[in-house]
């Protein structure tokens, strides 16, 4: 396994910060349009029952509440890139590797043990983000503060698990790589932040799966 690490420049505690915060307004629109559309229904069809509104009143609020719905799935859809902030994290990456390499997906990397602590651990569970080349018998990771290349024959097992509440376990899953007799990694973890809605993440973490799980299958 070729390893370079080194301090990070591009992705720290003001980009985790940052990150967090462009998470936090479409985060409380969702939970308002979700309370919004399961909430006014009951109280109104409740006026309604003890005569205190109209039938029309009752009938509007109904559709009101259906649109919340329908705008609050829209953006739960598109969570990857509104709620996950990929929009930042691939311009994060884009700063880091200019032009990214062909064929590359923009990912994230949870290593154990952990590179990153403290705050900045709590605040980003990514130790380092940056572009995943997979080619015909080995897995590239160019970063901020990581490089990597191991080999098909340096990797023991390929796994994967849900994605978390930081997918809102619905986002595609995270990718584990347990390898082979390194002195400072026994896993890595490799999680999608290419896509923009969630069948697009569960897919792409699906491909990259399947593509680095064939190089464990040539070197049994």
């Amino acid at each position: 396994m070729k390893l370079e690490i080194r301090q990070p420049v591009k992705f720290g505690m003001n980009e985790a910060v940052i990150g967090n915060l462009l998470s936090t307004v479409p985060s409380l629109v969702l939970g308002a349009l979700i309370a919004l559309g399961f909430v006014i229904p009951p109280i109104c069809l409740l006026f309604l029952l003890t005569r205190t509104t109209t039938p029309i009143i009752f009938i509007l609020s109904v559709m009101f509440s259906a649109m919340c719905l329908m705008a609050g799935f829209i953006l739960f859809y598109f969570f990857p890139l509104l709620l996950n902030v990929n929009y930042y994290i691939k311009f994060i990456a884009g700063r880091i590797v200019s032009p990214p390499p062909e064929g590359a997906h923009v990912c994230q990397i949870s290593t154990t043990p952990k590179l990153c602590s403290g705050l900045r651990a709590v605040l980003e569970d990514a130790d380092d983000i940056g572009y995943v080349t997979i080619s015909a018998d080995s897995v590239e990771f160019r970063g901020d503060s990581v490089d990597f290349s191991i080999s098909g024959a340096e990797i023991s097992n390929v796994g994967s698990c849900n994605v978390g509440w930081r997918g809102y376990w619905v986002a595609g899953r995270r990718i584990k790589l347990t390898i082979n007799g390194h002195d400072r990694f026994k896993e890595i973890e490799i999680s999608e932040r290419h896509s923009w809605t969630i069948p697009g993440s569960r897919s792409l973490a699906d491909q990259l799966h399947a593509q680095i799980s064939s190089l464990l299958k040539q070197n049994p």
